[in-house]
């Protein structure tokens, strides 16, 4: 049995092939270029030098990657007893006393744990009180409700 094709069909199929041969022969074309671009001027052995240089650099750089890695995680596990959150409190405690004039202002890591200062300010004078804070509970002294609301607020 013979296959006669149409020789529109004959040309559309040549056609293709030849496009895709134009396309294959500019990708190895640019291939090429960009290949002789990067060694242009380097003879056989220098090129195999710069790859090995290469290769040493990438080496040094993971080994610092993982220097620096390790440096991260320390310092992230250290910042957790770090002073992160300070929250300022004014208030009246008295009612003869005008205006906000004490206050409370806390020093507390991520823990809420830390130290409470507070200043209450009466006609007669001005008191200071600190407390130590861990894990938003004072420590030896109990924290008054407005310490207690700024700690855990």
């Amino acid at each position: 049995m013979v296959f006669t094709l149409l020789p529109g069909v004959l040309t559309a199929i040549l056609g293709l092939i030849f496009a895709w041969l134009l396309l294959l022969t500019y990708a190895v074309f640019k291939s090429v270029s960009h290949y002789n671009n990067l060694t242009k001027g380097l003879s056989k052995n220098k090129l195999a030098e710069i790859l090995e240089h290469i290769l040493a650099e990438i080496k040094k750089t993971k080994a610092n990657l993982s220097d620096l890695d390790k440096d991260h995680h320390q310092l992230t596990k250290r910042a957790r007893s770090f002073v992160q959150n300070v929250r300022l409190l004014r208030y009246n405690p008295f009612k003869e006393v005008g205006g906000d004039q004490s206050f409370i202002i806390s020093f507390l890591d991520d823990e809420r744990s830390g130290v409470v200062v507070s200043s209450l300010h009466s006609r007669q004078n001005t008191r200071w009180f600190a407390k130590s804070v861990k894990k938003g509970k004072g420590v030896d002294h109990e924290l008054s409700k407005e310490e207690e609301e700024l700690v855990n607020g």
